[in-house]
């Protein structure tokens, strides 16, 4: 998770919280990973420090175009508290 030991930390504090109920990842880069993402699979979320915090399990999966991507979505991404444009900025 993230692209930053920091953040690693912080996006699973997230998760484990019940903060973070949605991740989003680029169309490319879903297609590049060597092992295909599927509903119903589980992953184990490491921290910063690369220490197994929690495992979750993928239930849904949409592929929406980025311009369509909704505050509510940014929300359960758990960014409640930064405006939206913050949320595009960052995802770019």
């Amino acid at each position: 998770m993230g692209d930053s030991p920091e953040l690693a930390s912080e996006l699973t504090e997230l998760i484990k919280s019940g903060i973070k109920m949605a991740s989003s990842g680029s169309f490319t880069s879903d297609q590049n990973e060597k092992s295909a993402v599927k509903i119903g699979s589980y992953a184990i979320i490491l921290n910063g420090q690369n220490v197994p915090v929690c495992v979750t399990w993928l239930i849904l999966m949409r592929f929406v175009r980025f311009c369509d991507v909704t505050v509510e979505f940014a929300r359960k991404e758990g960014k409640s508290d930064l405006i939206f444009k913050y949320w595009q900025k960052e995802h770019q």
